[in-house]
């Protein structure tokens, strides 16, 4: 198995398996229950995908299964490199993480996050149009391939009454005030030694992780109840 943005595997002799980052079991008791070998390869999801193109381009076996991002499995599935599933375990996931050739094993939830020595109780936003406030001028970190967030920020805004016109000039102005990073735990590593001071949108398991070793990093007020909407991803 492949995975790139959360980790888990399985492996048959000759062919390989592939881990991302979050938190699925080990891969222990399928060996022991199968007597299968398991190796495993992690990569960010960009990585995985192309990985899993480039084996399928020069017709190599390659993983047996494939653990990702959304956006990452639809490229698979538009490539029909995915097989459908129907097995009883099925039964047991909601429909929003049920797809014709793959299925959700998480979801991965987009919210801003913060330095907790760089911005204070009462300065940290508390809607996503607060992000286009000049007080964050230089302070705000955008992750460069963001368009799954760029659509669900998009979405919501238009849903809520506001015009195309109005959305740009928000996002013109939150890019004003931000610089890029490519890939969100390189930002995290960014945040967490003080580098930048907020990022637009990060994973909450990832700012979770960090805070758990102790960085000086969250996604929710003093309150512990954030006022900005958050949205889940597959």
């Amino acid at each position: 198995m492949r995975t790139g943005g959360a980790p888990a595997g399985t492996h048959h002799p000759g062919q390989q398996a592939h881990r991302g980052r979050c938190g699925l079991p080990p891969p222990g008791p399928f060996e022991r229950d199968t007597g299968i070998h398991v190796t495993v390869f992690r990569g960010n999801s960009e990585t995985v995908l192309q990985r899993t193109l480039q084996e399928s381009q020069a017709r190599r076996a390659g993983a047996d299964a494939v653990e990702t991002n959304f956006r990452e499995m639809v490229a698979l599935s538009d490539n029909k490199l995915l097989a459908k599933y129907d097995g009883s375990a099925l039964d047991k996931v909601e429909k929003t993480g049920k797809f014709a050739t793959w299925t959700a094993t998480r979801l991965n939830i987009f919210h801003p996050a913060w330095n907790t020595r760089l911005i204070k109780p009462g300065e940290e936003p508390t809607s996503w149009e607060e992000l286009a406030d000049p007080k964050y001028k230089g302070r705000i970190t955008l992750e460069v391939s963001d368009s799954d967030w760029y659509e669900n920020v998009t979405h919501y805004w238009l849903e809520h009454g506001k015009s195309r016109a109005e959305i740009d000039q928000l996002r013109k102005k939150i890019v004003a005030n931000s610089k890029v990073a490519k890939g969100h735990t390189t930002m995290m590593q960014f945040l967490t030694s003080g580098q930048t001071h907020m990022e637009a949108m990060n994973y909450t398991y990832i700012t979770t992780r960090s805070t758990t070793k102790g960085a000086p990093v969250t996604f929710l007020p003093k309150s512990g109840k954030s006022t900005v909407p958050a949205f889940p991803r597959p």
